[in-house]
């Protein structure tokens, strides 16, 4: 975490200096999205080793706190930009970054009971996992779910307008969003320990996504765009509250790091391909129909594949679990059958 606050706050010092975009490409985009990164996945592993039994409450609490930081730093900045120029806000922004030294010098050491593992090249990149049929299907799902969520969130405001919602009221959209992911965030920190909830809730939040994008196309009406736009951001907020926790319960916590960049990964590609999507199903067909309902088909189709992750993990659990009882049954009979034995002897 130190050393993605350090990067981080290079790449916001050094676009100071910028003086055209392409040098903003390299110091903004590639320095502090890299020192970003390093922050964020630190961080969430932090939660998998200090709390176990309400690991679903405490990251969703996280997540949601992050939302808000979200919500705040967009008047903030543009408060900044106009009082002080948009330079002295990157200095004050790299100023932000390095507090996360602060919160990461709080972080105590865990000490794990038990045996030591012994970690190798194998364990710390997963590459064993490659070829699970699970991670496959999870990555694939995250991929085509984010290239559905870019493909809303870049046309829906530029919609709104186009049916006759002047700009400002149509830029309010994404506030509602904003503020309904948050409330859901909180609420999923008290729903998400319930058994398999949480699978049920992951997908079901893809579902409600998908349809969110083609019903923006059904009424040309501000409380209307308004309430699917929240029930968006609902969904939106489920999907980020759990995506951590049910990578650590699906994967393992030793194998979390590599399948939780992963999942960042493919993520971060499904939005650069939403994006040139959206912006190409508008160029070729002059409406916003078509990115709307390809936005829907994408995320219904990641709705399967993580409907057949469900399956396969499910069955896993089934498996384990009648194996567990079958020991512990026959235990006890295989303890007395020994005690008889020596017995005799």
């Amino acid at each position: 975490m130190c050393i993605g606050a350090i990067i981080a706050t290079i790449g916001q010092c050094a676009s100071f200096f910028a003086t055209d975009p392409y040098y903003l490409y390299i110091s903004y985009g590639v320095i502090t999205g890299i020192g970003s990164g390093l922050s964020h996945l630190p961080a969430v592993y932090s939660l998998g080793l200090y709390f176990e039994k309400r690991r679903y409450f405490v990251t969703a609490m996280v997540f949601a706190g992050g939302a808000t930081a979200v919500m705040i730093a967009s008047p903030l900045t543009q408060y900044l930009v106009e009082t002080i120029g948009w330079r002295g806000s990157l200095l004050i922004n790299a100023g932000l970054c390095l507090q996360i030294m602060v919160a990461a010098a709080l972080q105590r050491p865990k000490h794990l009971t038990g045996k030591k593992v012994k970690v190798n090249f194998r364990d710390i990149f997963a590459i064993h996992l490659l070829k699970d049929v699970k991670l496959s299907l999870y990555t694939i799902n995250t991929f085509l779910w984010s290239q559905g969520l870019m493909i809303v969130l870049i046309l829906t405001v530029d919609y709104a307008v186009s049916t006759g919602i002047s700009r400002d009221d149509a830029a309010l959209l994404m506030t509602t969003m904003g503020i309904s992911t948050v409330m859901v965030r909180v609420v999923i920190a008290f729903v998400g320990n319930i058994p398999r909830a949480s699978w049920w809730m992951f997908n079901f939040s893809s579902l409600m996504h998908g349809s969110c994008g083609a019903l923006l196309l059904a009424c040309h009406n501000l409380i209307f765009y308004h309430s699917v736009i929240a029930a968006f951001g609902i969904s939106y907020g489920i999907k980020i509250a759990i995506l951590a926790s049910l990578t650590m319960e699906m994967f393992g916590l030793h194998n979390f790091l590599a399948v939780y960049s992963f999942q960042m990964f493919a993520s971060g590609l499904g939005g650069l391909v939403g994006t040139p999507l959206a912006g190409w199903a508008y160029d070729v067909s002059g409406s916003y129909v078509p990115g709307f309902l390809v936005s829907a088909g994408i995320v219904y189709l990641s709705v399967v594949l993580f409907s057949i992750v469900m399956y396969l993990e499910f069955k896993q659990q089934n498996a384990e679990v009648i194996n567990d009882t079958a020991e512990e049954s026959i235990g006890p009979v295989v303890q007395e059958c020994l005690s008889d034995q020596l017995s005799t002897i």
